[in-house]
């Protein structure tokens, strides 16, 4: 009962169970059988941070990655002058205190390992963020963006942990 003599029945919940329990046969088996399968759903559409890809890579799915991914927005040219600005005025700035500047792009595991993506996910645009940077700021900043070397590398060794979303220690 969820109220007893007018006063709320402050052990409902665990009477409730224990009649279930009581009257309906197997329940725990069935209660066993109902979480295995919707743990082998999750497991293969990942969770809230990652995707699971083909044979088993996974990859980070949050800030945007996926669209990152299927460069699906590039930066726009007013975008593209606001980094050349801020950049340049950096390097003016630490060339002044005698100091070389470098800007390092890490490409993302899904940038160079793309062929593990699930195939319901397409690539809209050929270059993205990173290789539109690099190449908008080539003469003006120093930018290091090892895409081709990662990706020319990823067929002596591997880069990215298959099972993590991070680059292991030869990536790096």
């Amino acid at each position: 009962r969820f109220k007893i003599n007018g006063e709320l029945n402050l052990n409902f919940g665990k009477e409730t169970e224990n009649w279930l329990n009581d009257h309906f046969y197997k329940r725990k088996k069935i209660l066993d059988f109902y979480k295995k399968i919707n743990d082998l759903i999750l497991s293969r559409n990942g969770n809230e941070n990652t995707l699971i890809g083909k044979d088993g890579w996974l990859f980070y799915k949050l800030d945007n990655s996926v669209e990152h991914y299927q460069n699906i927005d590039p930066y726009s040219h007013e975008d593209l002058e606001q980094f050349e600005e801020v950049l340049t005025n950096r390097q003016a700035w630490l060339n002044k205190l005698g100091i070389k500047y470098y800007i390092f792009i890490a490409p993302d595991k899904n940038k160079i390992y793309g062929e593990f993506y699930p195939d319901y996910i397409k690539k809209i645009n050929n270059i993205g963020h990173g290789q539109q940077l690099r190449e908008y700021l080539k003469d003006k900043i120093n930018i290091i963006y090892p895409y081709e070397e990662l990706l020319n590398e990823k067929k002596n060794e591997l880069i990215y942990w298959k099972t993590d979303t991070h680059w292991n220690e030869y990536g790096a």
